[in-house]
């Protein structure tokens, strides 16, 4: 079973040379830069250098740039702070992307609510770290109330069933063309029609891969799984779209329809995720583990917080014990 690794592009280089060190001490060559928080060229620019140094590291190392395409989360971003600490029912505003209100704490990367939010409807933060209801949609901004204590981190995300819709751009196609990865992800893929064309205009030696994090992504499986060189469970995104208690049928679902069309398969987000803090994994993380195992996929996906965590060689032996085991 293949391991990619998470690198956090935010963090700079010199965290990322440790990380480098073990994973490939670990025989891991497959690294996978979210690019999802990228604002502009000079985010590119950064990035470009970032992916020259993973391969200067060592000439095994492969790219793979998760790509915030055809569908981009909704992020909020702190004007004055990176992090903030809130109170339950406390009220917070923010407002539409680029409009800098006073009265705001900051934004959210989009230019109109209507799509994305309803009044008193509730909507996750970072994945469920806190729960906000929406109280007042505004003009500009909207007023939401938190439903617990939780610490609010610039450019986090918010759930939302409706994400930002992006094309393929010039800098988009040149930065692909100048990096050359060695795969590609999109994210929240529904359907094919839209990446059709832009596949067609990249080069043939890029695999792609496929991010299912939606209900309708996994009710059209078996056609996007035609198209493409592999698909992720994006097992995150998927648990806060769709009904959470549904998420282990969907895993399910999508390894058997993906070996059912011969497409590679790979399972992400929060594999042994307890011991980016704990020396021993939760038990809940070793038979998650142990189904994925068994389930026979490609690979997994580890996150960055585990891999830049105290315990990360800890983790990676227990992966390899695992592997061993279940490989007799």
């Amino acid at each position: 079973m293949k391991i990619i690794a998470t690198l956090a592009l935010a963090r700079g280089i010199e965290p990322a040379e440790s990380v480098l060190e073990i994973c490939n001490s670990n025989s891991i060559y497959d690294f996978r830069i979210n690019l999802d928080k990228l604002n502009d060229i000079t985010d590119l620019n950064k990035a470009y250098e970032f992916i020259e140094y993973i391969r200067g590291f060592c000439n095994k190392n492969k790219i793979i740039l998760d790509l915030p395409i055809p569908q981009k989360k909704l992020r909020i971003n702190l004007y004055n702070s990176k992090m903030l600490d809130v109170k339950q029912h406390q009220i917070i505003k923010l407002s539409k992307k680029s409009v800098n209100l006073e009265e705001c704490l900051g934004d959210i990367n989009v230019d109109n609510f209507d799509s994305h939010f309803i009044e008193n409807q509730f909507y996750y933060y970072a994945d469920g770290l806190g729960k906000l209801r929406v109280q007042k949609i505004h003009t500009d901004y909207i007023e939401f109330e938190c439903l617990n204590e939780f610490t609010l981190i610039s450019r986090k995300s918010i759930s939302s069933e409706s994400q930002i819709n992006l094309t393929f751009n010039r800098e988009m196609y040149d930065f692909i063309n100048k990096t050359n990865p060695d795969k590609i992800m999109f994210s929240f893929v529904e359907d094919i029609d839209f990446l059709k064309n832009v596949i067609n205009k990249l080069n043939k030696n890029i695999d792609f891969l496929f991010k299912i994090e939606t209900e309708k992504g996994v009710n059209n499986l078996s056609q996007i799984c035609i198209e493409g060189n592999g698909i992720v469970v994006g097992r995150g995104d998927l648990g806060l779209t769709s009904d959470i208690c549904l998420l282990p049928d969907f895993q399910n679902k999508i390894i058997s329809i993906s070996k059912n069309n011969n497409c590679p398969i790979y399972i992400a987000t929060d594999i042994l995720a307890s011991m980016k803090d704990n020396n021993l994994p939760y038990r809940g993380d070793i038979f998650d583990l142990h189904n994925i195992l068994v389930s026979d996929v490609t690979g997994i996906i580890l996150n960055a917080p585990l891999l830049y965590g105290k315990n990360v060689n800890e983790a990676l032996a227990i992966i390899k014990k695992m592997q061993d085991y279940y490989n007799k």
